[in-house]
């Protein structure tokens, strides 16, 4: 089984924590291998930006932050695919307006 999590990258800039959130987010995206180290770096990624997530995406980005940990424990099996795919697309539609033109 293989999952993968897309999300369309953004720029840094703008306040500390926005610049942040779409540094950290824009980090994700550069991301790419099923290695474990590369799995585990992806899953703390996506930990840090669900902190700082403007609040309207602050559950996608945990269910997303959440199923990449469980990937990189290697318990793919236990996420549900459909559930984070819907959440990673509505992030990702916040994580845009967000980021957009920082």
């Amino acid at each position: 089984m293989t999952v993968v999590l897309v999300l369309t990258a953004c720029g840094g800039g703008g306040s500390s924590s926005s610049a942040s959130f779409c540094d950290d987010y824009a980090e994700l995206q550069g991301l790419s291998g099923t290695d474990q180290a590369t799995l585990q770096r992806a899953a703390d990624l996506f930990r840090k930006v669900a902190a700082a997530s403007p609040s309207e995406a602050k559950a996608d980005f945990t269910v997303v932050a959440v199923a990449a940990g469980k990937v990189a424990d290697g318990e793919a099996l236990s996420v549900d695919n459909d559930a984070v795919s819907a959440a990673a697309g509505r992030a990702d539609v916040v994580a845009q307006k967000e980021c957009a033109g920082k």
